[in-house]
């Protein structure tokens, strides 16, 4: 799992969607919820090795993109490709996460 910031947030995410599905993942470090999201990006990242690239974001560092994006809760995702944003939502079910993976990524 890859991590960024607002400095590298342009290349890292965005231009990286150009190839393929990335998901990002507004976080801090001090919560829980944003802690059991992260076991489950570890969890569901060898399955979607080839088809999807994970990043984290630590909104308490770097909060210029989750301004932008509208994160108000973390955990928060956003599921990026070819520059776009294809989905938004909030919580670290492992269950929502797979399944919103699976409706974007390429068979």
């Amino acid at each position: 799992m890859q991590t960024t910031d607002d400095a590298a947030f342009q290349a890292d995410v965005i231009d990286a969607s150009q190839h393929r599905l990335v998901l990002a993942c507004f976080m801090t470090l001090w919560s829980g919820p944003s802690k059991a999201a992260m076991v489950n990006l570890e969890t569901l990242e060898p399955a979607y090795t080839d088809m999807a690239t994970f990043v984290t974001i630590d909104v308490d560092a770097s909060d210029a993109a989750a301004q932008k994006y509208g994160v108000r809760d973390v955990p928060a995702f956003v599921l990026f490709d070819k520059g776009q944003v294809k989905d938004t939502w909030a919580g670290s079910d492992i269950d929502q996460i797979q399944k919103k993976l699976d409706q974007y990524a390429p068979k």
